[in-house]
This record gives C-alpha cells, structure tokens and sequence, in this order.
C-alpha cells in the first residue's frame, strides 16, 4: 500500500497518514474511511496529519474526486467541532 497509516505517539493522540510515491484514489479512500472509524469509535480526541511530502503526484482521474471532497469536508468538521 502506498499509504501508511499509524499512531504518531506512544498516547495515540496524533495519528499520521504518509502518502508514498505510488498512491492511488482508492487508497485515499480507504485511509480517509479509516481515519473517519476510528474517530467515531473512539472517546478520545486525536489528531490526523496527512503526509504528502513524498507523494505530491496526482494519480490518474479527476485532481479531487467527488468522494475525495466529500470525506475530506467530512474530517474538517471533524476537526472544527474537536474530535
């Protein structure tokens, strides 16, 4: 896969998503699927941090895609609203 997804710290407060060359939409997909799970199970409030210092390549289809859009409104909410 070409995008990582792990906890940051031993406190599983900042959770880090490193995008590698080859990534795909799908697997953006995914990583944002799973980000937006773990945020609605958890009574903790984390923080995401999506890397892409070393995939700054746009795959092929549309520079965002509709679900990309989406999901990614959906995690600034998320975000705005703290947790």
């Amino acid at each position: 896969m070409a995008i990582d997804l792990y906890w940051d710290n031993e406190e599983q407060t900042i959770l880090l998503a490193e995008i590698g060359k080859e990534w795909e939409w799908d697997e953006l997909h995914a990583v944002l699927k799973t980000i937006k799970r773990m945020s609605d199970e958890r009574q903790q409030t984390f923080g995401a941090i999506v890397d892409v210092r070393n995939g700054l390549h746009i795959p092929g289809g549309v520079l965002m895609s509709r679900e990309s859009l989406t999901q990614f409104k959906r995690l600034m909410q998320i975000g705005a609203m703290g947790k």
